[in-house]
């Protein structure tokens, strides 16, 4: 939603939940959780207090960038992806115990988050929602911060507290197979599982999760998709190609100079008719 009154309010909420995200502030993990939670609440519209007429709140679509990978400005502000992949500073291999919470509240925006009048959705159901689209539209280097492979390698249980969110993740990663779009979010460009999970152990537990799914066929036909799309130096050589196809030749396979100007190229069989 673009340009509506009311937008200014939830760039507010969003530089206030930045702000309060980075770990290298005095905030604690219970602060960051609670901050977390009050910006799902407020997007999702119950905070109006009628659950059978919500209506969500309106936003820019600019801001959406800033919301997912912050800013470097004064004051910088800590992206939403950072904070699902926030590494623990005490525990190898784990992450900060707000991790699993920023990475639901990202699933939230992305899958299940609809703009909604008076309980009247203004987007049809699949469709991607604006969040979705910015999310894939960052490049595979402004995606690294969510450190996937802690989330999707973890241990989900109950007393694990600096465990990942593994569904959570699982659903962010399906999602950047199969509907990745380019910088500018116009053209279909499926990451592969590789460049999300370059380790083998994550992407075995990730086929695992995805195993037996509805979906499984439409992210296999995705990654085959992107394994066998062309390169940009694939692409260079085609057009290279191409340049040579055109190019007129005699009989002799030399290139003739079309210009008004250009000498006269014989062809084999003119100077054996001369």
């Amino acid at each position: 939603m673009n340009m509506e009154p009311g937008a200014e309010r939830t760039t507010i909420e969003i530089k206030n939940l930045l702000r309060n995200l980075d770990p290298q502030k005095s905030t604690g993990h219970k602060d960051r959780k609670a901050r977390l939670k009050h910006f799902r609440f407020y997007m999702s519209g119950e905070s109006s207090g009628n659950s059978e007429r919500i209506t969500t709140p309106e936003y820019y679509d600019d801001d959406l960038p800033m919301l997912f990978l912050g800013s470097d400005d004064n004051p910088k502000m800590y992206g939403l992806l950072s904070a699902c992949g926030t590494p623990s500073t005490e525990h190898d291999h784990m992450l900060k115990r707000s991790a699993r919470t920023a990475m639901s509240v990202l699933k939230f925006l992305v899958l299940e988050f609809r703009d909604m009048v008076d309980g009247r959705p203004l987007n049809p159901e699949g469709e991607m929602n604006s969040f979705a689209i910015a999310l894939c539209s960052c490049t595979k280097e402004q995606l690294k911060p969510m450190n996937l492979e802690l989330h999707v390698s973890s241990v989900e249980e109950a007393d694990s507290k600096r465990g990942g969110a593994r569904d959570d993740a699982c659903e962010i990663i399906f999602l950047l197979g199969t509907k990745h779009l380019d910088p500018f979010g116009e053209k279909p460009d499926p990451l592969l599982l590789e460049d999300l999970l370059p380790s083998s152990t994550a992407r075995k537990a990730f086929w695992d999760w995805l195993k037996g799914r509805p979906n499984e066929t439409e992210f296999r036909d995705a990654q085959n998709a992107a394994k066998n799309k062309p390169t940009i130096e694939d692409l260079a050589q085609t057009e290279e190609k191409d340049k040579k196809v055109d190019e007129p030749r005699n009989e002799m396979g030399i290139k003739i100079n079309m210009g008004d100007d250009a000498p006269r190229v014989w062809t084999e069989s003119e100077l054996s008719a001369m």
